[in-house]
């Protein structure tokens, strides 16, 4: 049994497979690295940051977040519920920010699979990490049952069609968990080819 825990009330990830452990996995990866200093100090950078399901928890634990998303609907739907000051939403890419902001931390969380240039993205990455600092990955292993669906339901026509009947019947707008925006996945990688990159 999951303990229940106090930043859980600030993401929808209880409704999806695996999102609170990604959440704890990243919560407890950030409390080990930096134990010994102020959370307060700790500038985090959520690429691809959706409805906020991973940067409210940690603004809500005291990390100061930035999320950044090119989905304009998910940030105007984010900062109209935000209620924490150590947390901002901007409609951006990484690669249009101001080149002098550096991170502690940056997240990429179930988003390099839907960018067309991933390996240019972990440049960005590179180049915007602190010495010192952690890179947080996560991506679905792309030959997994749920991905080989994924690419039927996104990269036919009738698996398109199928996928569309089955959101309008189960889904409505809010329910939706990250982010509204249709965005199929590019890339189907396996460990391998994601070291490889």
């Amino acid at each position: 049994m999951r303990q229940n825990k106090k930043y859980y009330k600030y993401t929808n990830y209880h409704k999806e497979p695996g999102g609170l452990r990604k959440l704890d996995f990243i919560v407890k990866s950030l409390e080990n690295y930096f134990a010994s200093q102020d959370k307060s100090k700790i500038r985090i950078l959520d690429f691809g940051c959706g409805k906020g399901n991973i940067s409210w928890p940690l603004a809500s634990i005291g990390y100061n977040v930035l999320g950044i998303d090119v989905d304009k609907n998910s940030i105007e739907f984010i900062n109209k519920k935000n209620r924490f000051k150590n947390a901002r939403f901007e409609v951006k890419d990484i690669i249009n920010m101001r080149k002098d902001l550096m991170f502690d931390c940056i997240i990429a969380s179930e988003v390099i699979e839907h960018l067309t240039n991933p390996a240019g993205f972990l440049r960005q990455v590179k180049r915007r990490l602190k010495a010192g600092g952690i890179f947080i990955v996560s991506i679905p292993y792309g030959y997994s049952l749920e991905e080989m669906i994924r690419r039927f339901s996104t990269h036919t026509k009738i698996g398109n069609s199928i996928k569309k009947m089955l959101k309008d019947l189960f889904l409505s707008k809010e329910e939706l968990i990250q982010t509204a925006v249709e965005s199929p996945h590019l890339h189907f990688f396996t460990l391998k080819k994601f070291k490889s990159m």
